[in-house]
């Protein structure tokens, strides 16, 4: 008995550390990421013909949902989830856009309700594209990242919150203006 209460408080201890050094990192990488210039030339959907700016896309703060197709479908569907809870109209929404350089060409015009923006040059690179976690990131008006934000589906509450806060303090916010 004494033997299994040891190993149960090695484990629990074993995972707290590895959490928090986990948490740590992905912070750090958010922090990196923050007010970095992002304004590519994009292609929106199946056309991969026309090309535009992003900028001429983003008339305020829009949040940006990058979808990297290596991330495991439970992830996916986890932030999706979230993403529908804080806004229920998202698919009507051009302030949140969906991104990602690699989902099926199949897709590209229906990704759960959005169409999919992906880079015209294959050569630029989103921040932060080497992870295979779906992030979210708000681009302002003038094309700068903030608030990066990896979802992790060990930690579905700090995804709640971090979809509220972007809703209450980024969303609302301007709606006043």
């Amino acid at each position: 008995m004494e033997t299994k209460k040891k190993l149960i408080q090695y484990y629990s201890q074993y995972s707290n550390d590895y959490f928090y050094e986990y948490r740590r990192k992905i912070q750090s990488i958010e922090i990196e990421n923050e007010y970095l210039e992002f304004s590519p030339e994009i292609h929106i959907g199946k056309d991969t013909l026309t090309s535009i700016s992003l900028a001429n896309k983003i008339k305020k703060s829009t949040l940006i949902c990058y979808f990297p197709m290596s991330s495991c479908p439970p992830c996916i569907n986890l932030l999706l989830e979230k993403i529908k809870n804080a806004f229920p109209d998202y698919a009507q929404r051009d302030d949140i856009i969906f991104f990602s350089n690699d989902v099926e060409y199949k897709l590209r015009n229906n990704f759960y309700g959005k169409q999919i923006f992906q880079y015209a040059d294959k050569k630029q690179v989103i921040p932060a594209e080497k992870y295979s976690t779906p992030y979210l990131f708000i681009l302002d008006k003038e094309m700068k990242t903030k608030l990066f934000f990896f979802m992790d589906k060990q930690t579905p509450d700090y995804t709640d919150d971090y979809l509220n806060i972007v809703k209450q303090k980024i969303f609302n916010h301007e709606t006043k203006l």
